[in-house]
């Protein structure tokens, strides 16, 4: 749990930082997906949770979009 923790804040400092943006939301939506499909019976987590990883799917297109331009 401790080391789930310390990934968790890892990514957000990479977030916080604006390098390599896509891959750091591609990594943080791919995290909560699997708090949302471990935590299908909380229906809180879920739907918390699941405004999160719309939110880093927009980030992941946002960030692809500069890429591409």
């Amino acid at each position: 749990m401790i080391i789930f923790s310390i990934v968790e804040v890892g990514l957000a400092l990479w977030l916080f930082s604006g390098k390599a943006t896509y891959h750091a939301s591609w990594l943080a939506s791919l995290m909560l997906a699997g708090i949302i499909v471990f935590n299908l019976n909380s229906l809180d987590i879920i739907f918390r949770d699941l405004a999160i990883l719309f939110m880093g799917i927009a980030l992941m297109v946002i960030s692809k979009n500069k890429i591409s331009n």
